[in-house]
């Protein structure tokens, strides 16, 4: 008898000893998955970075266009030239006592995805709209006017 149960406790014991094996291997097999998971995850992450940074449109140096005076009596010939973080605008006058008598402001500018702030020297923001060969001038909430393609100067 004492034989039989050497043999049935080494059985129970390698019985076990497989059932460990298993589940370790199964424990090991979810943890490696888990980790390609979240490295996945990551590489998709960093490659969607990659095709936004693409997609980005890019700053042209000078932007022209006609713009609309507020009270439509008389529009404005608009240039805009932008270079290393440093803007220059000048509007000038298309009619009137003031035609060709050009007001410039010069100043600093910001990109953020696709709106470009303009800070004047004297601390005056302008928005703008980044589009593709363009930018549309915005109010000083951010938002477009009932008629943006008379306030969009076109790159050059």
């Amino acid at each position: 008898m004492p034989q039989r149960e050497t043999k049935n406790t080494f059985t129970k014991t390698k019985m076990i000893m497989k059932k460990l094996f298993v589940v370790s291997l199964a424990a090991l097999s979810l943890a490696a998955c888990g980790n390609k998971a979240q490295n996945a995850e990551q590489t998709t992450d960093s490659v969607m970075a990659e095709v936004v940074e693409v997609k980005e449109i890019a700053l042209a140096k000078t932007y022209k266009g006609e713009i609309p005076a507020a009270d439509d009596a008389v529009a404005f010939i608009v240039s805009l030239q932008l270079e290393d973080g440093k803007y220059t605008l000048t509007e000038t006058p298309k009619e009137g006592k003031s035609k060709d008598k050009a007001e410039v402001t010069e100043g600093t500018y910001v990109r953020e995805g696709d709106m470009l702030t303009l800070t004047s020297k004297d601390g005056e923001k302008s928005l703008y709209k980044v589009k593709e060969g363009a930018l549309e001038m915005l109010n000083s909430d951010g938002e477009s006017s009932a008629t943006p393609e008379l306030y969009t100067l076109k790159a050059e």
